[in-house]
């Protein structure tokens, strides 16, 4: 069974540019063929 991993948008996922950090895709397909559940979160809305 696998995770639930949550991740936060804001400087965490995406630079200061607004652009996806490197091999950010890449980790969340790796997640999920290895059976976790990957929650996208924001707390600015």
């Amino acid at each position: 069974m696998g995770l639930k991993i949550f991740f936060d948008v804001d400087y965490t996922l995406l630079s200061m540019d607004g652009s996806l950090r490197p091999r950010t895709r890449d980790t969340f397909e790796k997640l999920i063929e290895d059976g976790h559940k990957v929650y996208i979160w924001s707390g600015v809305g």
